[in-house]
């Protein structure tokens, strides 16, 4: 089955094999294992918040095989803070979309918008994280429409969602706040 879906990682399993983290229309989150030479593996670059197509093979477990993939854009990341911004995005994606998940095109407009890779600042990842939330369930309509653009509050929406704070999120921190 080919599915369009958005690269959130990889972990690797043994010498030549990948777990890859693939958010798709439908499923949301879903494993995929690569199996093969190093030197395939390896010849397709892909980076995280990449849109690509996956062919997926069904397996009786939760762990898909990952038949093939072809990456149709990645995103050009130009900063630190760009790219722990995009990070941090990704990670919460990996832990609310689990089920059904119904936009992968409205999450690379987040990552990528008129051919300009975006989270330049955190008001937009702020404004992102938010949709994201709202979409998944854990925000009403209200809270969703008065976005305060405010890192606390954010701090305090993912904390309640995943029950921890991402590394990433004390890298931001960190950046924003020197």
């Amino acid at each position: 089955m080919i599915n369009c879906g958005i690269f959130l990682r990889s972990y690797p399993v043994r010498e030549n094999s990948f777990i890859f983290k693939i958010l798709t229309n439908g499923q949301g989150s879903v494993p995929a294992l690569l199996r093969g030479s190093k030197k395939r593996v390896f010849s397709k670059l892909i980076f995280p918040g990449s849109l690509i197509d996956v062919e997926l093979i069904k397996t009786r477990g939760e762990i898909m095989i990952l038949n093939d993939y072809k990456v149709i854009k990645s995103p050009m990341i130009t900063s630190f803070r760009q790219s722990i911004l995009l990070s941090l995005y990704l990670e919460v994606l990996d832990k609310i979309a689990k089920g059904a998940f119904e936009s992968v095109q409205r999450v690379f407009k987040n990552i990528i918008l008129d051919d300009e890779t975006q989270f330049k600042d955190l008001n937009w990842l702020i404004r992102c994280l938010n949709e994201e939330f709202y979409y998944a369930g854990f925000l009403d309509k209200f809270s969703h429409e008065k976005c305060t653009g405010d890192l606390k509050t954010l701090k305090k929406q993912i904390i309640e969602t995943l029950g921890y704070l991402p590394k990433s999120l004390k890298l931001i921190e960190k950046e924003y706040h020197e």
